[in-house]
C-alpha cells in the first residue's frame, strides 16, 4: 500500500499544472459512471498522507483536486444517476389505477418536484472522506440522498412547530389543538407508551405548551385509540435523491480582531439543484371500519399534510442549518392522488398542482367531499 501511495502522491506532484479532474480519472468529460470512486481515493490518501506527516506536500494537492471539482457544482452522470433513481422511484405505485388495485379505499399519494432555493447541508455519517463535512449519501450507490426517515422525522417536526405556533394564536380552541395533536399520532404515530416519561420529545413539548390539563385529556383519548400503548403512523416517505453537489465555504471570525480564523468546507446540494419527494398514506387501521369515518379522518389528514408540506418547504427548511434559513425550496409541479370508493367517483382523483396554493385547495375540496358524503350516510354502512 506505501508504494501505491508513493506512486499516487508522485503523479500528484508532477501534474500540478494539469486539469485536475484527470489525476484522478476524469478522463471521459465527467461521464464516469464510478466517479465516486475518484472521491473514495482522494479520502484515502488524504488519510495516508497525513498518518505519514506528509500533510502540506501531499494533502493540499489531494484537496485542491477535490475543491476544484465541487466549486463548479459537480453533476452525477445523467444514466448513472437515472439507473439508480429507477430502482427507488414509487412513481409506478401512484398511478391512480394502481391506487384502485391493492390500496383501501381512502388511501392517498403525493408526489411533487421542487427546487432548492437554499442550498441544503446534511451530514454523512462515513468516517473516511476527503473534507470533514460530507453529504449524507446513500451507502451503496453514493449519492446524495435524503432517507425516508429523514422525511419523516423533519416533516413531524415541522408539523409540531407549526402546531404551537397556531396553538399560540388560538389558545381558547382546547378541542382543535386535541384533535391536531391526534392527527399527528394517526399520521407518524406516537413516540412511546401512553404514560412514558421520556422528556425530549414532541410529546412532552406538546404536553408543555398545551398546559398539564390538555396533556391528561390528550392521554386519555390517547388510551381510547391504542390498545397496548404504541401506534404506527399512516405516512410512509420514499428517498430523495439529488444530481448535484456543490461546496461551499463558512469562515468563523475572530470576535475581538474580526479576521477570518480558518475556513470550513462543506459539501452542499446547491441552489437550483432538484429533487423529488413522495409518501403514501393509508389508513390501514380503518379497514373494516365505518367508511364515513374514514374518509372524515382521510379529508383532516390530507389537510394536515397539505400544510405541513407547505410550511416545511416554505418557511422550517429540511437538512442541517436551517436555522440560519438553508433548505427550502420551491415546488415545480405535484400530483395528488386519492382513492375514493366506487360509488364517489365523480370526484376527481389524479391532480396536478403546481404550487401549495392549488394543493391546500383539492385539499379542502376533498374535506367538503368527505363532510357531504358522511352525512348522506356514506356506503355500506
Amino acid at each position: 500500500m506505501s508504494n501505491k501511495i508513493m506512486e499516487y502522491s508522485d503523479y500528484i506532484i508532477e501534474n500540478k499544472q494539469n486539469d485536475e479532474r484527470k489525476i484522478f480519472g476524469f478522463k471521459s468529460g465527467g461521464k464516469k459512471q464510478h466517479w465516486f470512486k475518484d472521491f473514495e481515493i482522494a479520502s484515502i490518501l488524504r488519510y495516508a498522507y497525513e498518518s505519514v506527516g506528509e500533510v502540506k506536500k501531499y494533502r493540499d494537492s489531494i484537496l485542491s483536486f477535490y475543491h476544484n471539482s465541487l466549486l463548479r457544482e459537480f453533476a452525477i452522470p445523467d444514466e448513472y444517476f437515472n439507473q439508480v433513481s429507477e430502482i427507488f422511484d414509487p412513481g409506478h405505485m401512484f398511478q391512480e389505477l394502481q391506487l384502485k388495485a391493492w390500496l383501501p379505499p381512502f388511501s392517498f399519494a403525493i408526489t411533487l418536484t421542487f427546487t432548492m432555493k437554499k442550498p441544503y447541508f446534511s451530514r454523512d455519517d462515513t468516517n473516511l472522506y476527503v473534507i470533514d463535512n460530507p453529504l449524507r449519501k446513500d451507502w451503496v450507490y453514493k449519492i446524495p440522498y435524503i432517507a425516508p426517515g429523514q422525511w419523516k422525522g423533519t416533516l413531524h417536526a415541522a408539523m409540531v412547530r407549526l402546531l404551537a405556533d397556531w396553538w399560540h394564536n388560538q389558545s381558547d380552541e382546547e378541542e382543535k389543538f386535541l384533535q391536531r395533536r391526534l392527527g399527528l399520532v394517526r399520521l407518524f404515530g406516537n413516540e412511546q407508551e401512553v404514560d412514558g416519561e421520556e422528556k425530549e420529545n414532541f410529546e412532552s413539548f406538546l404536553d408543555q405548551i398545551g398546559g398539564k390539563e390538555l396533556a391528561i385529556r390528550y392521554r386519555e383519548r390517547l388510551k381510547q385509540l391504542l390498545n397496548d400503548g404504541h401506534r404506527r403512523g399512516r405516512l410512509m416517505f420514499y428517498p430523495t435523491f439529488f444530481q448535484k453537489m456543490g461546496l461551499t465555504v463558512i469562515n468563523p471570525h475572530d470576535r475581538e480582531s474580526g479576521a477570518g480564523t480558518q475556513p470550513i468546507y462543506f459539501e452542499i446540494v446547491p441552489e437550483g439543484a432538484s429533487g423529488n419527494f413522495s409518501l403514501l398514506y393509508v389508513p390501514f387501521d380503518r379497514i373494516g371500519g365505518k367508511e364515513t369515518e374514514t374518509a372524515r379522518e382521510m379529508a383532516e389528514d390530507l389537510s394536515l399534510v397539505a400544510e405541513g408540506l407547505k410550511y416545511l418547504f416554505t418557511e422550517f427548511g429540511f437538512g442541517a442549518k436551517t436555522s440560519s434559513g438553508f433548505g427550502l425550496a420551491e415546488v415545480l409541479k405535484g400530483k395528488l392522488a386519492v382513492k375514493l370508493p366506487s360509488a364517489t367517483q365523480s370526484l376527481k382523483s389524479g391532480r396536478m398542482f403546481e404550487n401549495f396554493a392549488e394543493l391546500l385547495k383539492q385539499a379542502n375540496d376533498l374535506k367538503t367531499f368527505a363532510e357531504d358524503w358522511s352525512e348522506g350516510g356514506g356506503r355500506n354502512e
